[in-house]
């Protein structure tokens, strides 16, 4: 059966769309764009398994759709970060970064230490845009101080200028407890460094 690649997604049933995804390149960008519009678990499964399978591009587009397909998709993609092949856990970096869930944040900040550099890539690259002073309220709500150390030190690994922006952020919103605050995160800091130190002899 063909039709129009110009058909509105929302027309298209899931049978329709896996036939566009066995078509050319254009067919399969239309199919990808609409199981991002369809949502569901049928529709990311079948995303997350064109991550396993397809060339670069392609899998840049699933990126796309499953950002579309928003927070119903972030427990799946957590569970691709961590146990998915390399190229795969790098999409799913890239898309818990558009969604922007806090969820991911923990699952994101451990694969900063993934054997692959395009996965520790692109976990930074995710874990930056959670930093803004709204997305910092939420994440820091009801944390312990040596919590928050800990994600000031890693802003600060992520990029000197995020630490300090993340530090200004913290001075400013963080009231009575930032003698507490500052005095966890330089014992963190230090004791990351000493790590790193040793690691290197």
């Amino acid at each position: 059966m063909k039709f129009s690649i110009d058909e509105a997604e929302e027309k298209l049933t899931y049978s329709q769309v896996l036939e566009l995804l066995g078509g050319n390149r254009k067919e399969r960008e239309r199919g990808i764009e609409a199981l991002g519009m369809m949502g569901g678990r049928r529709a990311i499964a079948k995303l997350i398994s064109v991550l396993e399978k397809e060339d670069y591009v392609t899998r840049l587009q699933a990126v796309e759709a499953l950002s579309q397909v928003g927070k119903g998709a972030v427990p799946t993609l957590i569970d691709s970060l961590e146990k998915g092949l390399w190229y795969v856990r790098e999409c799913a970096a890239l898309a818990l970064g558009k969604i922007g869930d806090l969820r991911a944040w923990e699952p994101l900040a451990q694969r900063l230490e993934d054997e692959n550099v395009g996965v520790r890539q692109a976990a930074a690259s995710a874990l930056s845009k959670f930093f803004s002073s709204d997305n910092l309220a939420k994440l820091l709500q009801g944390m312990e101080p040596e919590g928050i150390a800990r994600i000031v030190n890693l802003a600060s690994r992520l990029d000197p200028q995020l630490g300090e922006k993340v530090q200004e952020i913290l001075t400013t919103e963080g009231g009575g407890g930032e003698d507490k605050l500052l005095k966890s995160f330089r014992k963190e800091v230090k004791g990351a460094a000493l790590q790193d130190e040793e690691r290197r002899n």
